[in-house]
């Protein structure tokens, strides 16, 4: 059984960045917004250990990827033991790394869309949305997608009407800033 999944990146109309809390993370209150770029992920099932492929160098294929992390904590969520088996998931990568879009994030949880659907699963919500914030702050939005608040560290999620159909230019620098770095500046 083989299914795809669409993983669109996300930009930020609006963010305001408070001061950093005791966990090492900053306060956020943040407009998102689902783009039409995006990855597309094919998952394959298959005999054996979970895998993630991707042909972009700058990707890891090992349990350092999102991916991977997101499958083994929808794993782990369905009171499965051990690493998540049983899928092969490859990742047609378009947006681009360290680019501020939520590229990694956004593949995680669209990666948990499609291993519900292999794993013939049905997670509860809150479920769900607990896995998509251990994977990366703005996991919760991913499951929402469309135009949304984002409060505390972007995890807290609110839907907001949807603005109408706009052009976006991206303009990617040639120098790669992970998130991590790009807040600690804030600092």
């Amino acid at each position: 059984m083989t299914t795809t999944v669409l993983a669109p990146a996300k930009i930020n109309l609006d963010l305001r960045v408070g001061t950093r809390r005791a966990n090492g993370f900053h306060e956020l209150k943040t407009i998102l917004q689902s783009i039409a770029l995006h990855d597309t992920l094919t998952l394959r099932a298959v005999e054996g250990p979970c895998r993630v492929r991707c042909a972009a160098s700058s990707v890891p294929e090992d349990e350092s990827n999102l991916v991977w992390r997101a499958a083994h904590g929808l794993w782990s969520a369905l009171g499965r033991r051990g690493d998540p088996y049983g899928v092969t998931i490859t990742i047609a990568k378009r947006i681009p790394v360290a680019a501020g879009l939520g590229g990694g994030t956004a593949d995680a949880i669209a990666a948990l869309r499609g291993l519900g659907r292999l794993w013939d699963a049905s997670p509860e919500p809150s479920l769900l949305r607990e896995v998509a914030a251990a994977v990366g702050a703005d996991g919760p939005f991913f499951l929402v997608g469309g135009t949304a608040l984002g409060l505390g560290r972007g995890d807290h999620v609110y839907p907001l009407a949807e603005l109408p159909r706009h052009w976006v230019v991206i303009a990617v620098p040639p120098r790669r800033v992970s998130t991590a770095v790009a807040y600690g500046w804030m600092d």
